[in-house]
């Protein structure tokens, strides 16, 4: 049975969207990291882009964000992500 009551007995609407948002996030701090190592850096800059608007607190998009723009030469930005 997949019923979402069955899953999520007591939880809100709001709670779930935050649990879903963060599994998001992360999914795409996954795929960034990944695009990262394959070299892809404007792709990977985008993935911690869409993660971090779903999720502006998730501090290891902030993380990988800046080691990237630190990777890249762009210090003043690394600093600002870190």
């Amino acid at each position: 049975n997949n019923d979402s009551s069955t899953v999520y007995p007591s939880m809100s609407y709001l709670d779930l969207r935050r649990i879903q948002n963060t599994e998001w996030a992360t999914d795409r701090l996954r795929e960034g990291v990944r695009l990262a190592k394959e070299g892809k850096a404007a792709k990977a800059e985008e993935c911690y882009k869409e993660g971090i608007d779903l999720v502006p607190t998730h501090a290891q998009l902030f993380v990988a964000y800046g080691a990237l723009c630190a990777n890249l030469g762009r210090t003043r930005e690394a600093m600002d992500k870190l």
